[in-house]
């Protein structure tokens, strides 16, 4: 920050005719930190204002001992009671940053006193100001709320013996004495009065009592004739409502006070840190009480549900298929087909023996196998929240050699059904013929046998995939207690997630705490102090508790996204604090006072934080646009938890700070420059070689840059949307193996179903009824009367029509009222019903298209294209098991595998296939009413994009071959859902990335004041996404979930180094009026604390790099390129870019240009916040008609708002006025 000599003197309410009275008289002076401006003890002869940076003003105790009275900032001045009361220097002002001074030497400071009215009264109010800042209640008080008190003073005038206030009476007022002396005395016991003391000029009373309700305790009379300027306590009251920042700084100023600021005015947020420091013990007990209210809402419900029925519980869901709202189409479908075919989720068993010659089908094996098949029957139990209802394995459908059943042919045109294998085999020839057996059947072979005979499989269907987990449990310890040379491998989607989920948790408990210890043993190693260092963890411990209990409280479901809340909360939640602590360190030894040290880290880092908070907030939200709802939960607590951190790290921080025993920083003075020492030492000297790199090569780091841009471009080219949830599990990991295995000897366990369902034609019911003439017309030829009902009952057809939803509705209706007329009818008239009866069930038949052989055949061939994919290893139909009874049925020769060639023929293997073992298998794969039916798709990989190639396959094939029927395809399944919800997450993605950029845009325009500050603060941003998404593309590593949600996360950390060096680069060029000397110190204490984010939170994300899932292992790997990349890029580019633009980005001349907000500033923002509204718009709302007024009225504010402030900044002069030209200060990089 800088002030103008010429804002300087508004500040104390010169006009600026008066201001050029006397600006000729100033010089400007420029100090370095460190420098001594006046020592306490030497002679007045210089009075000063200050343009830019800070001063600290100390006295020597009577122990020699330096003490800081006050930190100076701009516009405040300084040496003039020295020079007005002759007297030798009261104090010993030094500068702890470059610094630029305004100086007027002593002889022009009388001239003007003398001669000037302007900087009379100028001086008048500065004695007015010294007089109030000798109030206790206003000790705290900056010159700006000074001043404001001061324009509620009025003057009053007493002559000698005059009664100024009386003992009892209330404090109503406030009482500095300008003139004349006063006795103070109160009244004795007999009533006498006790002298107590004596006021002279500067003397002040009742300043307690603006606070509170207070009496005064002595009386005050004058003994000659006096001025007193008095602050009335309720002119005082309406002051701190006009202002109420203004209370944040008074001690005790009730809760009154305390609150309004909130409801007043934004400049009362920036003084939070105060009000935390002026009452740190409130401050602590009000978070502790909030943290420990919001963790009981959350665990009561939880341990005690019936006694805290109304609030809501913890619920945990580790289902993936919820990545989809419960009305996504795809979801619903996926649902109603399961139901309507009785589907269930299946977890897969493999038993492999690479010992035996004959495989498992060895009497031993099978023995083994059959035992796993009849314990995994026995995996059932009762539902603890819904009495009654059984959950487990469903053992009636379970697939396996002794639970299926084979149709074999037993004389010309019959079969009969057995069990495969009822008992364990007694032989190995036994053993042998089960397996020739399998072999036999399509259905079987390559899903219960493998291709090479060697293994089996057992498929458990269970009543809801949550239990996969405990079905898992149960088999690993029946398995880990056989012996022998069987492998067993479980493994399928539903196991999968499940255990990930279940994993997952497991995880976040391990890695949650390691992340905490890592980051504070980094923190200690950094400042090497444990009580401070304490701090900063109990804000990254309160954020994620209260973020946790929120997230429980508002009903939300502890998904697998939600449950790494706290790995991403904890370590952004200390970056805050780390900039205040690396602050605070380095300036404590300098001003060795903890209150006035926190005041100088708050006004450095208070706006810079302030944004970086809001942008990796804005990141987070942003998922919010995503539409699968666990992503936008993650997304809007992550974000909340990052605000919570900011509020927490400058209210608890500065009042953990005020609660440190004083003796402690005597000692802490001592470390910090201990440590301040070692620091420069180790780090200093190649800081300042990387800066020196930096300008001296900017056009090679920019080239460098440029190339590695380029290359990321085409790496970006090269990215794979994909994800696989068995992928989610380490190499080594059982699931893992299991599923490599088990892929290897079968035809897959990745299971998917297409669906195909007959459609009809738009007016299938009106066509139903024409035939339905045409028939009856035949039926009733040469009989009137028969030719009446028959015009009855068509009659009573079409009336039905306006009211049958479908084709099947009305031939049911019409059943229905043909089998009522034989039921009631006359006896005559039934043969013609039974006609008519006929000709329904035709007309029914001939909509039952899955009885219909080219139906079948179609599905054959469409089979066959499944198998060309070379992904699909098997697929199962209504087809197979047509062909495998026709086959039994004419003799069991292998050239008999076909369809039949009639619909009757279809129907017949139907019906046989229902009189065996397990009826329920025909309904699987086809409806009771043969209008729909389902393929069974077994794929060897569970990637999306294989699963999406399968999906085009079938889409090509029936788009390019016709079925001979209207058929419907529609794919479900979890290997399907997973793909769906994927390509939503991939299109929200882009939207929130979109939407996150242009806020971060429009942030970063404001907070820069600059379009051209705004851009180049998002230029690590934009290289750090390229390096991410480039570095994926090259290495061949898919875009998949944890990837896609650490997009946001390089939106809001990416951007975060940027803001504090631009912010803090720009403030210490306004104190250098150098851009190289600003270079040089940024390239210290600031470049550090950079480094000291990136290394502590990088590092806090490494315990996932050894957790055995894969998706916390690239989230650690991902933050840890995002933060190198970002930090390295703030810290060689930005300094890069600003070395070889410098004529831009430091126009010397007008040195306030890039910061005034400008015409074309204005329009920058109002175009971006446009494009931002779009893009939101479009993510969250259709483009309906009715939606499009609230669209064009959003959009249009920003437009706006940028042709207001356009026309706004034309009408006044955008040019600085009073500037003083700081371009002679130039230093050179040596």
């Amino acid at each position: 920050m800088e002030m103008e000599l010429e804002n300087i003197f508004e500040k104390y309410e010169l006009t600026r005719e008066q201001y050029e009275t006397f600006r000729d008289k100033f010089s400007l002076k420029q100090l370095r930190a460190g420098d001594t401006v006046l020592s306490e003890g030497d002679l007045a002869e210089t009075f000063y204002f200050i343009r830019s940076g800070e001063l600290t003003a100390s006295r020597l105790s009577s122990a020699r001992q330096e003490h800081v009275l006050k930190v100076l900032g701009p516009g405040e001045l300084f040496g003039e009671v020295g020079l007005i009361q002759d007297i030798p220097r009261i104090a010993t002002i030094k500068a702890i940053t470059d610094a630029q001074l305004y100086e007027l030497s002593k002889a022009d400071f009388f001239d003007l006193l003398d001669s000037n009215p302007a900087f009379s009264a100028l001086l008048d109010r500065l004695h007015t100001l010294r007089l109030l800042q000798g109030v206790p209640v206003f000790r705290k008080l900056d010159d700006q709320a000074l001043l404001k008190i001061r324009d509620e003073l009025t003057l009053k005038q007493y002559q000698a013996g005059e009664t100024l206030l009386n003992e009892g009476d209330a404090e109503d007022a406030l009482y500095l004495i300008l003139k004349g002396n006063a006795r103070t005395f109160s009244t004795g016991p007999e009533g006498n009065e006790i002298t107590s003391g004596y006021m002279r000029p500067g003397s002040h009373t009742g300043g307690r009592g603006l606070l509170g309700r207070l009496s005064h305790e002595y009386s005050v009379v004058f003994e000659d004739a006096a001025k007193v300027l008095v602050l009335e306590k309720k002119r005082f009251r309406r002051l701190l409502r006009r202002y109420p920042g203004i209370s944040f700084n008074l001690p005790e100023s009730g809760l009154l006070n305390t609150i309004l600021p909130f409801f007043y005015g934004r400049e009362a947020y920036l003084t939070i840190p105060s009000l935390a420091m002026n009452r740190p013990r409130k401050v602590n007990w009000i978070m502790g009480m909030i943290t420990l209210v919001l963790i009981l809402a959350a665990a009561l419900p939880t341990l005690f549900p019936d006694r805290f029925s109304p609030l809501h519980p913890l619920v945990v869901d580790t289902d993936p298929e919820n990545m989809l709202s419960a009305d996504e189409s795809t979801r619903v479908f996926h649902n109603r087909m399961k139901a309507e075919m009785t589907l269930h989720d299946i977890m897969v068993v493999g038993v492999v023996n690479d010992t035996h010659p004959n495989g498992v089908f060895n009497a031993g094996s099978l023995g083994k196998i059959h035992a796993l098949s009849e314990f995994a029957r026995t995996l059932t139990w009762e539902d603890e929240d819904r009495p009654g209802e059984i959950r487990g394995v469903l053992a009636a459908d379970m697939m396996s050699p002794s639970s299926m059943d084979v149709v074999e042919q037993a004389g010309m045109g019959t079969v009969r059904f057995s069990w495969l294998m009822p008992e364990p085999p007694a032989s190995d020839a036994e053993a042998l013929e089960i397996r020739r057996k399998l072999k036999r059947y399509p259905t079987m072979d390559g899903t219960l046998i493998s291709e090479d005979g060697r293994a089996v499989s057992l498929y458990l269907p269970l009543t809801s995939k949550d239990i996969s987990f405990r079905v898992y449990q149960a088999l690993k310890g029946f398995i880990a207690e056989q012996a022998g040379d069987e492998q067993y491998f479980i493994t399928g989607l539903p196991v999968a997630e499940d255990s990930f989920g279940v994993e997952m948790f497991i995880q976040m408990a391990i890695s949650a705490p390691a992340a905490m210890l890592v980051i504070f043993l980094l923190m200690y190693y950094f400042f090497r102090n444990l009580t401070l260092v304490i701090s900063s963890m109990l804000v990254a411990m309160v954020s994620v508790l209260c973020t946790m209990a929120l997230l429980i409280i508002t009903g939300n479901t502890l998904h697998i996204m939600s449950s790494m809340i706290p790995i991403f909360v904890m370590p952004i939640a200390v970056l805050d604090s780390i900039h205040i602590l690396s602050e605070f360190f380095d300036y404590y030894p300098r001003i060795k006072d903890r209150r006035l040290t926190m005041d100088h880290v708050m006004r450095e880092l208070f706006t810079p934080m302030m944004y970086t908070s809001l942008t990796t907030a804005l990141g987070f939200a942003s998922l919010a646009l995503v539409p699968i709802p666990p992503v936008q939960v993650f997304g809007i607590f992550v974000s909340l938890g990052v605000v919570l951190a900011f509020l927490l790290s400058i209210s608890f921080i500065p009042a953990y700070v005020m609660l440190i025993p004083k003796e402690k920083f005597a000692s802490l003075a001592v470390a910090g420059a201990q440590s301040k020492n070692d620091s420069v030492d180790g780090t200093r000297g190649w800081l300042q070689r990387t800066r020196l790199f930096t300008l001296r090569r900017s056009r090679v780091v920019i080239g460098v840059t440029l190339a590695m841009v380029l290359l990321c471009l085409f790496g970006v080219q090269r990215i794979v949307v994909n994800d696989n949830p068995v992928r989610w599990f380490a190499d080594e990991h059982p699931i893992r193996v299991a599923d490599e295995v088990l892929n290897e000897h079968f035809a897959g366990t990745y299971m998917a179903y297409l669906a195909l369902e007959a459609t009809d034609t738009e007016n299938e019911p009106q066509a139903i009824v024409d035939r339905l003439h045409d028939k009856l017309d035949e039926v009733s030829d040469g009989s009137p009367q028969y030719r009446s009902l028959a015009e009855n009952f068509l009659s009573q057809a079409r009336e039905r029509l306006p009211g049958s939803p479908s084709a099947d509705d009305l031939l049911q209706a019409l059943q229905t009222l043909a089998d009522d007329a034989i039921d009631t009818g006359p006896e005559e008239h039934i043969e013609f019903w039974e006609e008519v009866q006929l000709v329904v069930e035709a007309e029914q038949q001939q909509r039952q298209h899955f009885k219909n052989p080219e139906v079948l055949a179609y599905i054959s061939d469409l089979q066959e294209v499944l198998a060309a994919t070379g992904i699909v290893g098997k697929s199962i139909s209504v087809a197979d098991y047509s062909k495998t009874v026709y086959r039994e049925l004419l003799g069991g020769h292998s050239e008999d595998y076909r369809i039949p060639e009639t619909a009757q023929g279809v129907a017949q293997t139907y019906l046989t296939t229902q009189s065996g073992h397990r009826p329920q298998d025909l309904w699987r794969f086809v409806t009771p009413d043969y209008r729909k039916s389902s393929i069974w798709v077994l794929l060897n990989s569970g990637d999306n994009v294989d699963m999406s190639r399968v999906v085009k396959a079938v889409e090509a094939y029936m788009h390019d071959n016709p079925p001979p029927v209207a058929l419907s395809p529609g794919w479900f399944g979890l290997t399907y859902i997973n793909v769906v919800w994927q390509e939503k997450m991939v299109s929200g993605m882009i939207d929130s990335i979109a939407s996150g950029y242009l806020a971060v845009l429009v942030l970063m325009v404001f907070l820069l004041r600059s379009t051209l500050w705004g851009l180049l603060a998002m230029v690590p941003l934009t290289c750090t996404m390229l390096v991410i998404y480039g570095v994926l593309g090259l290495m061949g590593k898919p875009y998949d979930m944890p990837v896609a949600v650490l997009s946001s996360l390089s939106i809001g950390l990416a951007v975060d180094f940027t803001i504090h060096f631009l912010v803090r680069i720009r403030h210490v060029v306004s104190q250098t009026g150098s851009w190289q000397r600003a270079m040089e110190i940024m390239f210290a204490e600031p470049v550090r604390a950079i480094l000291r984010n990136m290394l502590v939170v990088a590092v806090g994300f490494l315990p996932l790099l050894a957790a055995p899932l894969v998706p916390y292992n690239t989230v650690g790997t991902l933050i840890a390129i995002i933060l190198l990349t970002s930090g390295i890029l703030t810290i060689l580019l930005l300094g890069a870019v600003l070395k070889t633009w410098d004529s831009q980005f430091f126009p010397m001349r007008y040195a306030r240009r890039t910061t005034i907000f400008l015409c074309r500033d204005a329009v920058f923002v109002g175009i971006a916040g446009a494009l931002f509204i779009t893009v939101t718009f479009q993510s969250l709302f259709t483009w309906e008609q009715a939606n499009l007024p609230w669209f064009l009225l959003a959009v249009s504010a920003p437009i706006l708002y940028g042709l207001y402030t356009c026309r706004k900044s034309r009408a006044t002069d955008g040019e600085p006025s009073g500037s003083i030209s700081t371009g002679a200060t130039v230093d050179t990089v040596r």
